[in-house]
């Protein structure tokens, strides 16, 4: 079984728009149907003027025709909306199990080794648990570690460019993108900064 939750960026004047019928479809700037209300789910075109659907309990990849030009072997089991980039990440099970990062051809741009991957945040790092050990780190558009899982527990960078982290002592601090400790492991608990710069980690 394949899963994975598709990252793209609207590159085109059509927007997917749901019908009266409950089906989505494509529209123009007009607001007038490019393509018919038929899909059962339907994402943003991707700067390569495709975009991820479903229909009929298929995941598909259709042209800006409405044409399908790709369905994927194995089907994927969930559908999620685009956040920043066009890597889809997907969930493999059984023989070759692990997360990945597909194209937009649906070839693997990361293979499917790592136990579990988050979408790439706006500096292209995604958040990994390593398949061997279980810790946490960070991995970049290329797949390789950005930082390494030395971690029992990450969460994601805030825009003071910190991110909260269990070491393997259960205490926690926080760390920035270049896993410097800017407050080294000595709470309880921490967690994310808001916009604010707030909650202070309880003691």
């Amino acid at each position: 079984m394949l899963s994975w939750s598709i990252n793209a960026k609207a590159a085109t004047d059509l927007y997917p728009s749901q019908a009266k019928n409950g089906l989505y479809g494509y529209l123009n700037s007009k607001k007038a149907w490019v393509i018919s209300p038929q899909f059962q789910a339907a994402n943003h075109f991707m700067a390569d003027d495709s975009a991820w659907v479903k229909k009929g309990g298929l995941y598909l990849l259709i042209d800006r025709q409405g044409q399908v030009i790709f369905r994927p072997d194995p089907q994927p089991n969930s559908f999620e909306p685009p956040v920043s980039n066009s890597l889809l990440l997907a969930n493999v099970s059984g023989d070759k199990r692990g997360y990945g990062f597909l194209d937009s051809c649906g070839r693997w741009a990361i293979e499917p080794e790592f136990q579990r991957l988050e979408p790439f945040d706006s500096v292209g790092m995604s958040r990994a648990i390593d398949q061997a050990t279980a810790l946490c780190g960070f991995i970049g558009l290329d797949g390789n570690w950005v930082i390494k899982p030395n971690f029992q527990d990450l969460f994601h960078f805030t825009k003071n460019g910190w991110a909260a982290a269990e070491g393997h002592d259960g205490l926690e601090g926080y760390i920035d993108r270049n896993s410097q400790g800017v407050i080294k492991p000595k709470y309880v608990m921490a967690r994310p900064f808001n916009d604010q710069g707030w909650p202070k980690p309880p003691r």
